[in-house]
C-alpha cells in the first residue's frame, strides 16, 4: 500500500525482510519511508512509532524514525477493557471502544482483557448479563479483526448477587485490602466449589476462543478461614488450578495467567503477610 502527499511518499509492507514476530523496521528512501512489519501487529506497531517519533509544527511534519528493527521486549503486551460499575469502558459506545483499540494498536499493544464481571449479576438471564456479554463480544471481535489477542479475567471466589448467605467468605483479609466488594465465596464450605465451578464455565462458555484466562485474588475475592488463608498463597491457587484446569477443557492453547494484585499490602502500604513468600515456596 502507497500513501503520498506533497511528494512524501509512504509506503506500507508486510513481508519476511523483518525476522521478529510482531515487530518492525522502517526505511528511508528518495521518495519518503517504507515501514515494514513482520505481520499485521508488527506494522502497525511501526506505522505508531513512524507517528509519534516524528517532529509536528503547525507547517511541518518530519519524521524522525529508528533505523533498526525494533523488537518488542515482551510478547504479552495487554490493555483491559474493564467494562464494568459504570465507568468510560462500560457506558462509552461502540466506535469509541474501537478508536480507543486502535491507539493502542500503534503504542503496539497486542492483547485485549474483558472481564464479565459476576459481582454485577443476579443472574445469567438479566439485561445486565445480557448487555455486558454482548459489548464484550463486541470487543473481542473488533480486536480479533486487527489480529490482536483476547483475554478474560475471573475473579474465582466471586458469587452472584443472589450467591447463598451459607456460601459466604470469611471476610477478615478484607481488612488489609482495598476490596471485599460482592458476594466472595468460601471455597472450602461444602458444595461452594461446585457453585463457583458452575460460574466461571458459564463464562467461559460464552466465548468460541480465548487466548488468555486471568485470574485475580482481590477486590472481588479472597477469604481469610483457617483453611483459605494466606489466600494469595492457598486458597487462590488452589482455587485458580481449578479454574485453569477448567478453562483449558474449553480452550486447549489458552495461557493462564495468576495475578498477584495486591497480595501482601495493607491500605496504607506494604506489609508482609507470608503470600508472596508462600507462593514462591508453591
Amino acid at each position: 500500500v502507497e500513501y503520498a502527499c506533497d511528494g512524501l511518499l509512504i509506503e506500507l509492507k508486510i513481508n519476511s525482510f523483518v525476522d521478529n514476530v510482531e515487530s518492525y523496521k522502517i526505511v528511508s528512501t528518495d521518495a519518503g519511508y517504507e515501514i515494514h512489519g513482520s505481520d499485521e501487529l508488527g506494522l502497525y506497531y511501526g506505522i505508531g512509532k513512524f507517528l509519534h517519533s516524528a517532529i509536528w509544527t503547525d507547517t511541518e511534519f518530519v519524521p524522525k524514525p529508528p533505523s533498526k528493527e525494533m523488537i518488542p521486549a515482551c510478547g504479552f503486551r495487554a490493555t483491559y477493557y474493564s467494562v464494568h460499575f459504570y465507568n468510560w469502558y462500560h457506558m462509552a459506545p461502540v466506535k469509541e471502544l474501537e478508536e480507543y483499540l486502535e491507539s493502542m494498536l500503534l503504542w503496539g499493544y497486542n492483547t485485549i482483557v474483558c472481564i464479565l464481571p459476576i459481582v454485577n449479576f443476579k443472574n445469567f438471564d438479566g439485561p445486565v448479563y445480557l448487555e455486558l456479554r454482548e459489548k464484550t463480544r463486541t470487543i473481542y471481535k473488533m480486536a480479533k479483526s486487527y489480529g490482536m489477542k483476547i483475554g478474560t479475567m475471573i475473579n474465582p471466589n466471586q458469587g452472584l448477587i443472589t450467591t447463598p448467605a451459607e456460601f459466604a467468605a470469611d471476610p477478615s483479609c478484607y481488612e488489609f485490602r482495598t476490596g471485599g466488594g460482592g458476594k466472595n465465596v468460601c471455597p472450602e464450605i461444602p458444595g461452594a466449589m461446585e457453585y463457583l465451578r458452575s460460574l466461571w464455565i458459564k463464562v467461559f462458555e460464552q466465548y468460541a476462543d480465548i487466548d488468555y484466562v486471568f485470574t485475580w485474588p482481590y477486590d472481588e475475592g479472597g477469604c481469610g478461614c483457617e483453611k483459605c488463608s494466606p489466600w494469595g498463597a492457598n486458597g487462590f491457587v488452589k482455587i485458580s488450578h481449578e479454574t485453569f484446569t477448567d478453562a483449558k477443557r474449553f480452550f486447549p492453547n489458552v495461557k493462564c495467567i495468576l495475578s498477584t494484585w495486591y497480595l501482601d499490602e495493607y491500605k496504607t502500604g506494604p506489609c508482609d503477610l507470608g503470600e508472596f513468600r508462600g507462593l514462591y515456596e508453591r
